[in-house]
C-alpha cells in the first residue's frame, strides 16, 4: 500500500465487526500526493474511540526536504499523531502537514508528539472542529472551526525565529501555547482565551506578535527564560490576566507601532520593561475603565520614560481621559479604579484620602496613601513612613508623633496603598495637629529590582478638633494648661478652619481663651 491507504474492510461481516465509518479514509502521502516510501509510516484503527493512530517511521529525503502531507476527506479523527523520526538537526528537514479533502474534512486531533530528533517542522493543521495537545520542534499554521484544547508547546532550541506562528480558533482558546526559547507569532480565537476558573500562559523568550480574542483570561509573557523579546498588540473585549513584555516594537511588516486595544473591560496588569515613549504606541481602554494596573519601565532601568498616551476611552468619544506620566491628576475614580504608573512610583496626591494638605474632621481618620503603581515593605521593620506633628496652624518645627499610636497595614484589594491608622486602644492621629508624613527607605515599589517609593513632596492632613470634646485644641483628651497655650501661640490667627479657634469664629482672641477655661478638665 504505497499511498498508506486503510480501506474499509472488505468483506460485509468484516466490515461491520471493525466498524469502520464507510467514508472514513485517512491517507498519508508526500509532497504532491505522491505515495510515500513503503513502511514509512503506520496508520491504525481506533474502534473503541472512532479516531486513527498515526506514526511517521522515516527520514526517506535526506539530504532534502521529507514531507509528509495527511489527508482527511470524511470527517476522520486522529486520536494519536506520533512524529517518531530521526535525522541531523539541521540540512535534511522533516515537514509535517494535516490537510482537509474534498468531499469531506479532517474533523479532530486530539494528539500530536514529536519524538524523534529530525529537525521538525509541523507547517499546518487545519480541522473543523478541535486540536488537542501538540508538541514539535516547529510549528506554523494551526486553525481549528471549534477549540484549540492544547497545550500547544514548541520545543525548539534557542532561536529567535522559530516556534509557533499561528494559533487559530474558531470558538475558544483553552490551553497553553508555549515557545519557551522561541517566539509566537499569532494566538486568535473568535471567542475567548482561557476562563475565569481555568486561565492559560501565551508564553516565548523573543517575541510574541499578536493576541487577540473576546474575553483574555492569560498571562502573557513576551521575555521567559531571560529572553528581551518584546509584543506588539492586544486587541480584546476583556482582559483579565497579565501581560509581561520588554517594550511594545514597530512592526517592520506592516509598519504600524505597537498598541494594546481593549474595548470593554481591563481589570488585569499590563508590565512593560523599558520605556513607553512612541507617540504612534498607545494603550487603550473604554471610558471609566482602568481598573487594572499599567507598570512602565517594570525593570526599574534608570531615567525610565513614559511619554506614550494612555487613553481611557477612545478617540472622539466626549468622556475620554487621555493620561500621560510619570504624574498625573485625575483620580482614580475619575479612570475606573486603577492606574498607570512609571518605575519607582510616586505618591498619586490627588487620590490619597483624603488628599493630600487637607483639613479633616474626623478625631482620628484613617489615611490612605495611594500611589500611581503596587507597593510593598517589610512588616518587621516597622512603620514603612516617617510621622511628624505639630500644632495645627503654627510654624513650629515637627516632632515625631507618639511611638505606637499608628499602624500602618497593606491588602491586595488596594495594592498601591499604605493604610495609616489608630492602633489598638490608642489615640491615634489626635486632632488639633497637622501631621507630616514621609516615607521610608523600605517603603518599595513590587517590581522585580524593589527600588524605593519617589515622592515629589510630603503627604500633609490637618487634623481638627471634634465638637464632642471643645477646648481640647491638641486632641488629647483633657482640657488644661496645654490648650491655653496653644491658643496663646496661634493668637491673632485668622486661618480657616485652625484648631486653635474654639469658637470657630474666624479669628483666634480672648474669647477662645475663655472657651478653653469654660471647658476645662476631662473630655
Amino acid at each position: 500500500m504505497m499511498s498508506m491507504r486503510l480501506m474499509p474492510c472488505i468483506a460485509a461481516a468484516l466490515c461491520a465487526a471493525c466498524a469502520i465509518p464507510a467514508q472514513a479514509e485517512l491517507r498519508v502521502l508526500t509532497t504532491g500526493g505522491t505515495p510515500i516510501p513503503k513502511g514509512a509510516a503506520t496508520v491504525t484503527y481506533n474502534f473503541a474511540s472512532g479516531g486513527f493512530d498515526v506514526t511517521l517511521h522515516e527520514l526517506f529525503n535526506p539530504g532534502g526536504e521529507t514531507v509528509y502531507e495527511i489527508r482527511g476527506s470524511g470527517a476522520e479523527i486522529i486520536d494519536n499523531l506520533l512524529i517518531d523520526v530521526d535525522g541531523p538537526p539541521a540540512g535534511s528537514p522533516l515537514i509535517v502537514k494535516l490537510l482537509s479533502e474534498a468531499p469531506g474534512s479532517l474533523r479532530t486531533v486530539r494528539n500530536i508528539l514529536q519524538t524523534g530528533n529530525a529537525e521538525t517542522l509541523l507547517l499546518k493543521v487545519n480541522v473543523t472542529e478541535d486540536i488537542g495537545f501538540v508538541s514539535a520542534e516547529v510549528i506554523g499554521e494551526l486553525i481549528c472551526g471549534r477549540d484549540m484544547l492544547g497545550p500547544i508547546i514548541s520545543t525548539t532550541a534557542d532561536n529567535a525565529t522559530r516556534g509557533i506562528s499561528w494559533a487559530q480558533a474558531n470558538r475558544d482558546i483553552l490551553g497553553d501555547v508555549m515557545a519557551e526559547n522561541g517566539r509566537i507569532g499569532l494566538v486568535w480565537a473568535q471567542r475567548n482565551i482561557g476562563t475565569a476558573g481555568a486561565p492559560i500562559d501565551i508564553a516565548a523568550k523573543h517575541k510574541i506578535t499578536q493576541v487577540m480574542g473576546k474575553d483574555i483570561h492569560a498571562d502573557i509573557n513576551s521575555r521567559v527564560n531571560g529572553g528581551t523579546g518584546g509584543f506588539w498588540a492586544m486587541v480584546a473585549d476583556r482582559f483579565f490576566g497579565t501581560l509581561t513584555t520588554e517594550q511594545l516594537y514597530f512592526n517592520t511588516s506592516n509598519g504600524i507601532d505597537g498598541l494594546i486595544q481593549i474595548s470593554q473591560q481591563f481589570t488585569g496588569r499590563i508590565n512593560i520593561g523599558k520605556n513607553l515613549v512612541s507617540p504612534a504606541q498607545y494603550i487603550q481602554v473604554p471610558v471609566g475603565g482602568l481598573g487594572g494596573q499599567v507598570i512602565v519601565n517594570y525593570d526599574s532601568v534608570p531615567g525610565g520614560n513614559w511619554t506614550s498616551p494612555v487613553r481611557v476611552g477612545p478617540n472622539g468619544n466626549p468622556g475620554q481621559i487621555v493620561i500621560i506620566g510619570p504624574k498625573y491628576p485625575h483620580t482614580v475614580s475619575q479612570l475606573g479604579g486603577g492606574a498607570v504608573g512609571l518605575v519607582p512610583f510616586k505618591l498619586h496626591e490627588q487620590s490619597c484620602l483624603p488628599a493630600n494638605n487637607q483639613i479633616v474632621q474626623s478625631s482620628s481618620p484613617t489615611i490612605k496613601l495611594r500611589h500611581y503603581g503596587p507597593i510593598m515593605w517589610e512588616a518587621a521593620l516597622g512603620l514603612p513612613v516617617t510621622i511628624e506633628r505639630r500644632l495645627a496652624g503654627s510654624s513650629s518645627a515637627y516632632t515625631a508623633a507618639p511611638i505606637g499610636d499608628l499602624i500602618a497595614t497593606h491588602n491586595l484589594v488596594e495594592p498601591t496603598v499604605v493604610t495609616v491608622s489608630t492602633a489598638p486602644g490608642k489615640p491615634g492621629f489626635a486632632p488639633g495637629f497637622q501631621y507630616r508624613i514621609r516615607p521610608k527607605i523600605f517603603l518599595k515599589c513590587a517590581v522585580p529590582a524593589q527600588p524605593s517609593v519617589l515622592w515629589d513632596a510630603d503627604y500633609l492632613v490637618t487634623v481638627q478638633p471634634g465638637q464632642a470634646c471643645l477646648g481640647d485644641v491638641n486632641g488629647n483628651g483633657i482640657v488644661n494648661v496645654d490648650d491655653l497655650l496653644a491658643v496663646i501661640n496661634a493668637w491673632g490667627s485668622t486661618t480657616p478652619g485652625h484648631a486653635a479657634d474654639v469658637t470657630g469664629n474666624g479669628v483666634i482672641n480672648v474669647d477662645d481663651l475663655l472657651a478653653v477655661i469654660n471647658a476645662w478638665g476631662s473630655c
